[in-house]
């Protein structure tokens, strides 16, 4: 754990430190937690998947075809990457509508995806990020 707050730490102040430099490269807060994201997942191996529980398909239409075949491909997920943008669940304390910015995850985690959105369990966070305006 105390590897990935490292991690974690240094990734934040290193995109601050670019933000600073050059603040027109961060059009928003997803590109500021994408940024922190790859630098993450640059020095950490990816989160074990226990378990991936896989509901109904959003049924959207679209260009692709077969919506259940490509949600099914979730239940041969082995591995994601350590950490994930908009992360949420409904066990989280906001709700299933609300999404961290940013969430580092420890190994073992479950996943579930529900009418084709992920969704995860608050205990399986190592650590989250929220980036607010001051």
């Amino acid at each position: 754990m105390a590897r990935i707050q490292q991690a974690l730490d240094l990734a934040v102040e290193t995109t601050a430190e670019a933000f600073l430099r050059n603040p027109a490269n961060y059009s928003d807060e997803r590109s500021l937690a994408e940024d922190v994201r790859s630098r993450v997942c640059s020095v950490l191996p990816p989160a074990e998947v226990e378990s991936v529980a896989v509901g109904e398909s959003s049924g959207a239409r679209g260009p692709v075809p077969d919506h259940e075949e490509y949600t099914a491909r979730y239940r041969e997920t082995t591995q994601i990457d350590r950490a994930q943008c908009e992360v949420g669940g409904s066990e989280f304390p906001f709700g299933a509508s609300k999404r961290l910015d940013l969430g580092v995850f420890s190994d073992g985690i479950s996943m579930s995806v529900i009418g084709g959105t992920q969704e995860f369990e608050p205990s399986d966070l190592a650590s989250g990020l929220e980036f607010i305006r001051l």
